[in-house]
């Protein structure tokens, strides 16, 4: 199933940026209505991708989400051996970056946070091949970047987390680490993980930054065959606002304070994203007509939280309100509060 969703623009549609979200509900995208739990469909994940377009059909296009299995081993785990660096004393100050700059970039993979522990010199097991560079707006910046890669039975991996100060001069930005860890572990029937330390070297490249009309920003650092282009870690600028589907829309489809739905309004779903990472989501619709074409109607209202990384967004309801009516007398009703498992 694949919902079509249309921005509201208070009519001045005229110069403002015509968008249209494709909420991709199949495979492991597919987000569990009540109609599916009435239809017998299979249990389904919760996986929400958004890609943007701007002209044209609407299709629903495949995420490609890379999965890698590792190889289980029994063999002893080798000593890992360290490999000293001396570490520079770094006198950097830290500065204000554009503020195209400051948000968290990622090339792959989505991001991972946590493959690493400063604090702790944990290191997390990822998959795949990936990198990721956080910018904040006093100038610190934490880049991570991983590969792995399985032949048979083998399994080697590559990591390395950097923390350090970001300056830009013009189209030049300067990275000054003062940290920096490598890990590279190979499993081919024994283990071996080295983690140095180092270099500490500051690295000067070029950088640009382009407002797609996808939706989608992207940072550039670097030339030529050696540049790596970094999308922006969520869409919550383009996002923000009210999508629909259908006629159906936020305004008085139900009121928490009563707990009561407009039982008139049309059929169709939206959702409401504001920038302060909250949702709101509201349904209405109907199932299959029995022998006497009689059919289960319902109404939804959820609260919640949001996040967006990359093209994938995940909602976190917290409260709700679920309606179910019989479209025939006596029109038999129930309602209870209902939150939808987590879109995760």
């Amino acid at each position: 199933m694949v919902s079509l969703f249309c921005k509201q623009h208070n009519y001045l549609t005229s110069g403002l940026l015509g968008v249209i979200l494709t909420l991709a509900l199949v495979g492991v995208s597919e987000w569990r209505s009540v109609y599916a739990v009435d239809a017998g469909e299979s249990d389904t994940t919760n996986a929400i991708y958004l890609p943007i377009v701007t002209v044209g059909k609407a299709e629903a296009q495949p995420i490609a989400t890379p999965t890698f299995t590792a190889t289980p081993t029994t063999a002893s785990r080798a000593t890992p051996t360290t490999t000293p660096t001396v570490k520079p004393t770094v006198t950097t100050i830290p500065s204000t970056l554009p503020h195209q700059l400051v948000a968290t970039w990622y090339s792959g993979n989505a991001p991972l946070n946590d493959f690493y522990n400063p604090q702790t010199g944990e290191w997390r097991d990822v998959n795949g091949l990936g990198q990721m560079i956080v910018f904040a707006n006093d100038g610190a910046y934490t880049y991570t970047g991983f590969l792995r890669l399985q032949v048979g039975a083998c399994r080697s991996e590559v990591s390395t987390y950097k923390q350090g100060t970001a300056a830009v001069s013009g189209n030049a930005l300067t990275l000054t680490p003062t940290l920096v860890k490598t890990r590279s572990l190979m499993i081919c029937g024994n283990t071996q993980e080295t983690i140095t330390d180092g270099p500490y070297d500051p690295i000067i490249q070029p950088w640009t930054f382009v407002d797609g009309d996808d939706g989608h920003e992207q940072l550039t650092i670097g030339t030529a065959s050696e540049a790596t282009t970094y999308y922006k870690a969520g869409m919550v600028q383009s996002l923000a606002g009210v999508w629909q589907s259908d006629d159906l829309g936020p305004i008085g489809f139900y009121s928490p304070a009563t707990t009561t739905f407009d039982l008139e309004s049309s059929e169709g779903m939206w959702f409401d994203f504001g920038l302060d990472g909250r949702y709101r989501y509201g349904e209405r619709n109907h199932g299959t007509a029995d022998d006497e074409g009689c059919f289960n109607q319902w109404w939804i209202y959820q609260e919640g939280t949001y996040t967006v990384v990359g093209g994938r967004l995940s909602m976190t309801p917290q409260t709700g309100m679920l309606r179910q009516q019989n479209s025939c007398p006596p029109y038999e009703a129930v309602q209870n509060p209902w939150l939808d498992d987590a879109r995760d």
